[in-house]
């Protein structure tokens, strides 16, 4: 009988030993007891492997390799690089790096900061997270953007026994309660230099009238019959 052998047909010669086909370049096949190009894969050059019929083929693949088709889809090759085979991945995984691998996050989803002026964005594959900015005069609160109230740090009185400092978000503001005995004044605690209300004599028929805030007091004159007394403007009685 006849095979074919680099791309023509040869006699096939029977064999008992690889030295009846060492002069043909072949091995021999001792279970059909014929000289053949390969019993083995170790018989064929490096990027080959034996075929079926004892031929030497190119390899169809890289043995052992993996690559993804798409986001959902695995193509791997046997471990002779005879064949390929493809798979979807599951639905709860996404191919990258010629691997079926479990999603962490749901793909776009944002539910956190990556930082005070950026989101945590689930990239497109689900299996990690990117970072976008927010546009000027935002900044990020639980993976959203929202614009800033006031500027990061700023310092300004609330009401006259509190103040408030600007988050560094710029989202909203800590408040800060004064002392007992301070108001507060451009931002800052101080203490009163008198009680609001109260009042002393400037002069004979002035006084001076603590302020609200407890921190100056203003003078004011009484009225042209009167004297001040005990910080008192009082009528004249003669």
């Amino acid at each position: 009988g006849q095979a074919c052998r680099a791309g023509q047909c040869a006699a096939v010669r029977t064999c008992r030993s690889a030295r009846d086909c060492n002069d043909r370049g072949q091995v021999c096949d001792t279970s059909a007891m014929r000289c053949a190009d390969c019993v083995e894969d170790a018989d064929c050059d490096p990027g080959q492997f034996c075929a079926p019929e004892r031929l030497c083929r190119r390899h169809v693949c890289t043995p052992g390799s993996a690559l993804c088709l798409d986001a959902a889809r695995l193509r791997t090759c046997d471990a002779r690089g005879t064949a390929s085979a493809d798979r979807a991945c599951a639905t709860t995984e996404s191919c990258s790096d010629g691997a079926c691998r479990p999603r962490v996050c749901t793909p776009g989803a944002a539910t956190a900061c990556a930082s005070l002026t950026e989101r945590q964005v689930c990239n497109v594959l689900g299996l990690g997270y990117d970072r976008a900015a927010c546009p000027s005069g935002q900044s990020c609160r639980a993976g959203a953007c929202v614009p800033r109230v006031c500027t990061a740090g700023a310092i300004d009185c609330l009401g006259l026994g509190s103040r408030r400092v600007c988050n560094p978000d710029g989202l909203d503001y800590a408040v800060i309660s004064c002392g007992s005995a301070q108001s507060c004044r451009d931002g800052t605690c101080v203490n009163r230099s008198c009680t609001p209300g109260t009042a002393v004599c400037a002069g004979a028929a002035t006084r001076d009238v603590c302020d609200a805030d407890g921190l100056g007091t203003t003078t004011s004159a009484c009225a042209s019959s009167q004297s001040c007394a005990a910080g008192l403007c009082r009528a004249w009685t003669c």
